[in-house]
């Protein structure tokens, strides 16, 4: 029924379950970068805007610009930066998971070899190499996830510096 699915299952029967978690925790920052750039690119500029109303029509009810006008704009600016770096600590503290996910891959599959040694002995290399590729995988695998989280990261650092700008020549911060 889901032969599609069989290249993936047997890739984590042969990476082991450590490789099984690496896939959880690329699915949670899958779903962490993709909600920060739609955030980025479609609800930001409404709220902004939103928030650029409001702090008008305080300025028109106003008799004279005051310090008080000078508080409200940072404290609306602040919100705002708020808003843009929310989550972002939590996609780069994913992202580090990834080579660490990695390297217990590794030892993991390391262990099974020796105790494949020291229960079968040398003679066996099919069941040590089983071990080999346990090992082996889950550093490869979370090395490439570590790389796309990276790029991730920059292209999100990049896109909030890019509305923080925008967000300055808008409310004319000094």
């Amino acid at each position: 029924m889901f032969d599609f699915l069989d290249p993936f299952f047997n890739l984590i029967e042969s990476g082991g379950d450590v490789l099984l978690i690496l896939f959880f925790v690329g699915a949670l920052l899958i779903e962490r970068v993709l909600g920060r750039v739609i955030f980025y690119n479609r609800s930001f500029e409404k709220i902004m805007n939103e928030s650029l109303k409001n702090f008008s029509k305080a300025q028109e009810t106003g008799h004279e610009k005051s310090k008080f006008d000078a508080y409200i704009r940072q404290m609306e600016v602040s919100k705002l930066r708020q808003k843009l770096s929310n989550q972002l600590s939590n996609i780069q503290t994913l992202v580090f998971l990834f080579p660490l996910l990695g390297l217990l891959g590794t030892v993991t599959g390391m262990i099974a070899v020796f105790d494949v040694m020291a229960n079968k002995g040398l003679g066996n290399p099919r069941l040590m190499a089983s071990g080999v590729s346990q090992a082996t995988l889950p550093t490869m695998v979370g090395m490439v996830m570590a790389l796309v989280g990276l790029f991730s990261m920059n292209y999100l650092n990049h896109k909030r510096k890019k509305l923080e700008l925008v967000l300055n020549e808008n409310f004319s911060v000094e």
